[in-house]
């Protein structure tokens, strides 16, 4: 089995388990869009993407944009062009994300692909590390990164304004949750 069955047959089993011990049934799992008045994340318009965690919204650093290697973080939703984000279909379920800030792309440290991996913003340039397969769930997406295959993910130790967004293991938790 290669990596990716694997990362999705873990994926799959945590939504699955997760369903069970919520009460969900497994007819609710399936996509039925956000709620009135909340726009789809993947919509291709320019608008903010929030984690389930804590509702905060990703966000590039303010003070080292427009800059490759602008750390990527969670801030409360302010309506900035620093959390104003796009994103663009290449097809097959993948999607780049661009900041509107600077039109550059939502990118995965390649010095890296661990848990932990820094993801920042850099020039868009078709990479694997900036490539995202997107699931839906009930108004909930996860982004899996095509460089590690490990999901975007908000560190659930902090929190608060500055809260580091890193790729993790895909476990289907709220950090790993976006809408």
């Amino acid at each position: 089995m290669g990596i990716k069955a694997k990362v999705l047959a873990t994926f799959f089993a945590a939504a699955t388990l997760s369903a069970v011990t919520t009460g969900v049934s497994a007819a609710a799992a399936v996509d039925e869009g956000p709620t009135a008045g909340t726009p789809e994340v993947g919509a291709l318009a320019w608008g903010s993407i929030k984690t389930r965690l804590n509702g905060r919204c990703l966000d590039a650093d303010a003070n080292t944009l427009p800059n490759n290697g602008t750390k990527v973080q969670l801030w409360d939703c302010n309506g900035t062009s620093q959390q104003s984000w796009e994103l663009r279909s290449v097809g097959n379920g993948y999607y780049t994300i661009h900041i509107r800030w600077s039109g550059k792309c939502l990118d995965a440290d390649a010095n890296n692909g661990g848990n932990g991996t820094k993801v920042q913003i850099w020039d868009c340039n078709g990479s694997a590390q900036q490539r995202w397969y997107k699931y839906g769930e009930s108004g909930t997406s996860r982004f899996v990164n095509d460089f590690s295959w490990r999901c975007l993910d908000a560190d659930a130790n902090a929190g608060g304004n500055g809260t580091k967004v890193q790729l993790w293991d895909c476990n289907g938790a709220p950090q790993q949750g976006w809408y």
